[in-house]
């Protein structure tokens, strides 16, 4: 006996859709309760990650951001950088009770009364200290950076920095600030896992060797043999014999960088390799920007102690510390105030050019949406407007076809009544 197979008849379009609304219905009414999850703020993703995890959804690189902040940082016309690191003093100096005019000591003041005593601070030193007082260091700067994110310790007649005692407490302070700043929220390490990672960082920096994770892979970056064509021109990135800013040899540390990569990877992994080393080289920025700037500093204390009484001298010493004695003593807001403020301003300043970027970008993106979604709507009607027309077209032809048939009928009529 044949086996008797039932015939799979289609849906129509009502019975499929009435089908897949009580699926979803069903679906919902199995899902457990949703609740709204109360997360804590330490615990939230940090604002910097969210924004760029949007310019990623949104199929853009902050490269473009990094680029402007890195100009505005290192621009050797400008006094962005120089406002920040003279508020930061201030701040330093209010966080331990001090107003400089009207002087006021009073250690035990309340938070709110101190935020008062950094804001007067703030104005009484703008205007006593030039607002261009690191506009000739901007290039060293940059090329301080680069020895503390590379490297090597041994000083050579090619390093960018030749001195010796420099580059030590520069590699130090590198190795002290491993994860004591960070753009993104503080990764669950154990305290001896922090002190294993500054051994292998000393160890790497020391060599001039150093590994990063670019592209979910270790990559081993170093200088080249004469890194001074980054700054003075003539290389693979640069113009031969121009004038490069502090900015743009950064810039061209991160090509540099990309050219590292791709020896081990494959042409799209490399460029991407570069944008995370571009974050990468953002961090380490604003992460060490205090010990950066310190050794120009002395001229800044002597001008601010110039206009006060040797009773109210202010020390630099008493003000500012670096990395190593923020390490060893990190429950003491008063060591780590001027750097946490310089970080905190750049940092401010970086969130908000990443911020109007997106909503640039955002705006345009809705604006391309609502235009697509008008075509489309246009669209439908005109194709129901093509609909109506065969309609009514065929209403014609069938009208024409019925006369002819009446015509007929009629003269068939009248030859069988003749019959």
């Amino acid at each position: 006996m044949a086996i008797s197979v039932p015939i799979n008849a289609p849906l129509t379009d009502s019975q499929a859709e009435l089908t897949a609304k009580i699926g979803s219905m069903k679906s919902l009414l199995a899902l457990p309760t949703i609740k709204k999850r109360n997360i804590p703020k330490e615990n939230q993703m940090s604002t910097y990650d969210y924004l760029i995890k949007i310019l990623d959804v949104m199929g853009l690189t902050p490269e473009i951001i990094f680029n402007a902040f890195l100009t505005k940082v290192f621009d050797q016309t400008g006094t962005f950088l120089e406002e920040k690191v003279l508020g930061a003093i201030a701040d330093s100096i209010g966080q331990q009770g001090i107003q400089l005019s009207p002087y006021i000591n009073n250690p035990s003041a309340s938070s709110k009364i101190k935020k008062g005593y950094k804001a007067n601070n703030k104005s009484y030193i703008n205007g006593l200290v030039p607002a261009n007082f690191l506009q000739v260091y901007k290039q060293k700067l940059a090329k301080d950076l680069l020895v503390m994110i590379f490297g090597p310790k041994q000083v050579t007649p090619t390093s960018l920095n030749t001195n010796q005692a420099q580059v030590n407490n520069l590699i130090n302070n590198s190795v002290c600030g491993e994860g004591l700043f960070s753009l993104s929220n503080n990764p669950i390490v154990r305290n001896n896992d922090i002190e294993y990672n500054r051994i292998k960082l000393k160890q790497q920096l020391e060599k001039g060797e150093v590994v990063y994770e670019i592209s979910c892979q270790d990559v081993k970056i170093k200088l080249p043999e004469d890194p001074g064509f980054i700054f003075n021109g003539g290389g693979t990135f640069t113009v031969p014999a121009g004038s490069v800013s502090p900015a743009q040899s950064l810039i061209s540390m991160v090509q540099y960088t990309n050219n590292q990569v791709q020896r081990i990877n494959n042409e799209s992994n490399a460029n991407s390799g570069g944008k995370s080393f571009y974050q990468i080289l953002i961090e380490k920025l604003l992460s060490f920007i205090s010990i950066l700037v310190q050794p120009f500093l002395p001229n800044v204390f002597a001008t601010i102690n110039a206009s006060l009484p040797t009773s109210q001298q202010v020390s630099q010493s008493n003000f500012v510390f670096d990395n190593c004695a923020i390490s060893n003593d990190p429950e003491n807001d008063n060591k780590k105030e001027f750097a946490k403020s310089l970080f905190n301003a750049l940092l401010k300043d970086l969130l908000k050019l990443l911020l109007l970027f997106a909503i640039k970008k955002f705006k345009r993106l809705v604006a391309n949406y609502f235009a697509r979604t008008a075509m489309e709507k246009q669209r439908r009607k005109l194709e129901k407007a093509k609909l109506k027309f065969q309609v009514f077209g065929q209403l014609a032809e069938n009208a024409d076809k019925i006369a002819k048939y009446k015509a007929a009928l009629e003269t068939l009529a009248t030859v069988l009544g003749v019959i």
